[in-house]
């Protein structure tokens, strides 16, 4: 399960750094991996994934997650959940 946010954010880069320091997502039971990065054409552009081992794990943490605690103003969002049915080695 792959969960995708990418967020146009007030053009600062004290905005990823807020995402990043604020974001609570990788310690929580399921989360395999995150990633917040700089988008790397547009810096008014922050990009996160988050890979699930299942979507109960995913439904239990959106039930608790809270928003960031950030002066972050987003300005448009993209949220794009991929479930993934199957994975191997790229060659």
């Amino acid at each position: 399960m792959l969960f995708d946010l990418r967020i146009k954010t007030c053009g600062n880069s004290k905005c990823y750094s807020d995402l990043c320091a604020s974001n609570k997502t990788r310690g929580a039971v399921g989360c395999l991996d995150l990633s917040i990065s700089e988008d790397s054409v547009d810096p008014s552009r922050v990009n996160m994934m988050e890979l699930w081992e299942s979507e109960a794990a995913l439904r239990a943490w959106r039930k608790i997650a809270k928003p960031p605690k950030t002066d972050v103003k987003f300005d448009a969002g993209n949220v794009r959940k991929h479930e993934i049915s199957h994975s191997g080695p790229p060659f």
